[in-house]
């Protein structure tokens, strides 16, 4: 109608392109929205000229439109030119211009730019001071916003003080002044603060900070704000991951629980699946192991990790049918692996059971392409490998000659006890019996002095190849012990 009446160019036009465009926007259809809020922006220039509040207005709007986009970068320049802008209209030193300057610096800083953040940040910082009360919601954003910057360039006892300056305006603040945005703002910097006290173990401090975190966000408790919820769930994350490095088992399985239920997307929920399982694994709780890795594997079947420790979780369970097609699709989907150590992680988890003649081929292909550049401290993890492929295939004398090598490398134990198992059972096909109980002896008294799942204690990263070790064990002393036909 606008366009009808007035013509294609007009300032009339151009506002009714703007409000369109906010509804769009508002509809979840940022692309169109961005397409009309640039048609406004060219026709309110050309009318009004740069200096003209619905200029800015757009400027602001239409950057908004691309971080929604993830498109920080552009976003970050149109704040640029909304500081410009603002400057020129309401002066150097004013409300608009600071809060136009504190736009620029977080589009900049979740760009991934902290260092190019930090100056704006500052600066919006001291104007804001300037300008309204110590106490005001947008300080408390901005020291957020410093201290952001400074723990990502390892700034950190620096981030720290700007934290607690943070936080202790918060406190002061009523629960009704402080914006979703700002408690999401300081909750993610609480969980920065909290991953760098992590990192150096320091473990009460580490919760203290989580523990703040899920506090800032609890009158947010029933809403459905992507970004709270997202906040929410590395939150409990943070802490389950925490109260799992103190040996506090139950209480870290009810956060990951909580965190599973704020996430966001089926990349974190395969995370937050994987880590539960390895929990519920440690702790002798297969079949809820089983229950999580499974979900995690249908979650993310390209990431080889999930398809490896669900292999040993189906192994401890002792369920063969699904550890078989856990094994065919495995094969199947990473048989052209270019990582060396995702090739040696499959055949290794694939030849764990006697196999067909085709699929312990298949798993022998992955280990000669670990064995041939999987170089490095970790390289007799692909000699094991290798080891496990040669005797599935029958070929006892390579399996022995590489299982050899992988007992003289020594530590880790794990690997040690595997490689003396295949020897074992290759020297016993050999007719070697005394090496071969010998080599099974060796074996067992490794594996018995070992930590196992379900007995407590700190959880083993490398738990899976705990249980390798067990599958290993059974069928040598099997095969050794007893006289069972050598399986394939």
């Amino acid at each position: 109608m606008q366009r009808r009446l007035l013509g294609d160019e007009h300032p009339e036009v151009a506002h009714a392109m703007r409000y369109m465009a906010f509804g769009l926007f508002h509809q979840g259809k940022y692309e169109e929205s961005e397409r009309l809020y640039r048609q406004a922006l060219a026709q309110y220039r050309k009318y009004l000229g740069n200096d003209n509040r619905h200029v800015a207005s757009v400027l602001m709007e239409l950057g908004n439109v691309l971080t929604f986009l993830e498109r920080w970068d552009e976003a970050a320049e149109l704040a640029a030119e909304l500081v410009a802008c603002e400057r020129r209209r309401t002066g150097p030193e004013t409300v608009e211009a600071a809060w136009a300057l504190r736009l620029q610096a977080w589009w900049t800083y979740n760009g991934g730019k902290p260092a190019e953040a930090e100056p704006l940040a500052r600066e919006a910082l001291a104007l804001q001071r300037k300008l309204r009360d110590e106490n005001d919601p947008m300080v408390m954003n901005l020291l957020t916003l410093v201290a952001s910057c400074g723990l990502q360039q390892g700034k950190v006892e620096e981030a720290r003080d700007f934290a607690q300056q943070a936080q202790t305006r918060f406190a002061r603040l009523p629960p009704g002044k402080v914006l979703v945005q700002e408690r999401v703002s300081l909750a993610s910097l609480l969980n920065i603060l909290a991953a760098t006290a992590f990192q150096q173990d320091q473990h009460r401090e580490t919760e203290s900070y989580v523990r703040q975190a899920l506090k800032v966000l609890e009158p947010l408790a029933l809403s459905d704000n992507p970004n709270v919820r997202e906040t929410r769930s590395l939150s409990h994350f943070n802490l389950g991951s925490v109260l799992m490095a103190q040996q506090r088992y139950p209480e870290a399985e009810e956060h990951l629980k909580a965190a599973l239920d704020a996430a966001q997307d089926d990349f974190a929920r395969a995370e937050l699946r994987d880590t539960r399982g390895q929990l519920r694994a440690w702790s002798g709780n297969w079949s809820g192991a089983a229950e999580d890795l499974t979900k995690a594997f249908e979650l993310q079947p390209t990431n080889h990790w999930h398809t490896f420790r669900l292999a040993a979780v189906l192994l401890e369970t002792g369920d063969g049918a699904a550890y078989r097609r856990l094994r065919t699709d495995s094969l199947a989907a990473f048989a052209g692996a270019a990582d060396p150590w995702v090739a040696e992680r499959i055949a290794k988890s694939a030849a764990m059971l006697p196999l067909s003649p085709k699929e312990a081929a298949d798993a022998d292909r992955l280990a000669d392409k670990a064995v041939r550049d999987g170089e490095g401290p970790y390289h007799a993890w692909c000699q094991l490998t290798k080891a496990l492929t040669e005797f599935r295939l029958g070929h006892h004398a390579a399996a022995a000659d590489w299982a050899g090598k992988v007992v003289d490398a020594g530590k880790p134990y794990t690997r040690q006890t595997m490689g003396l198992m295949v020897l074992a059972m290759s020297r016993h096909a050999l007719g070697q019996d005394a090496e071969a109980r010998a080599a099974l002896k060796q074996g067992a008294d490794l594996y018995a002095g070992f930590p196992k799942p379900g007995e407590g204690g700190a959880i083993v990263v490398n738990w899976h190849d705990l249980v390798f070790d067990r599958i290993l064990l059974r069928e040598a002393e099997s095969l050794i012990l007893n006289g069972a036909s050598a399986a394939r």
